[in-house]
């Protein structure tokens, strides 16, 4: 049951995380905080992991989120099952959040959805930005390891 409730609460969190962003961005063609006055990585590590440049926009949210994830250990002790959970939970957010951007976003939907109208997904793989599949295999695998040491 608490996997169950942790994947609801993931999906809604990432929900609304996809509106405030969609809020701050503005809901035009230009994505990964294109139009934000941000400062932007771009380098050989950058490219590597996640094939294209980081903005710091994106680094705060993503520390942002995984601080709020592991906001429960003040209640709980920590185990390895616990934070196998989170870490598939923020893996399965981080595909929501950014798909349902796309989805919301009157711009794109699903009807754009594809690697020639979005130019900061630059690796696909059977229709699919490459970061949604290894969010989803690593999520999985983190949840197998989960339901391990439960």
């Amino acid at each position: 049951m608490v996997i169950i409730l942790s994947f609801i609460f993931t999906f809604l969190i990432a929900i609304l995380h996809s509106w405030e962003e969609l809020e701050i961005e503005g809901k035009t063609k230009h994505g990964w905080a294109r139009c934000l006055p941000t400062k932007r990585i771009n380098n050989k590590l950058t490219q590597f992991l996640v094939g294209k440049e980081l903005t710091m926009y994106h680094i705060y949210m993503m520390i942002r989120i995984f601080c709020f994830y592991h906001f429960i250990f003040i209640y709980i002790p920590w185990s390895i099952q616990s934070e196998a959970l989170i870490l598939s939970c923020i893996s399965f957010y981080f595909v929501i959040e950014d798909i349902s951007w796309f989805v919301c976003n009157p711009h794109y939907r699903l009807k754009n959805f594809n690697k020639k109208s979005i130019s900061w997904h630059r690796r696909w793989f059977f229709g699919l930005p490459l970061s949604y599949i290894g969010g989803i295999i690593i999520g999985t695998l983190l949840l197998i390891l989960a339901k391990i040491f439960d």
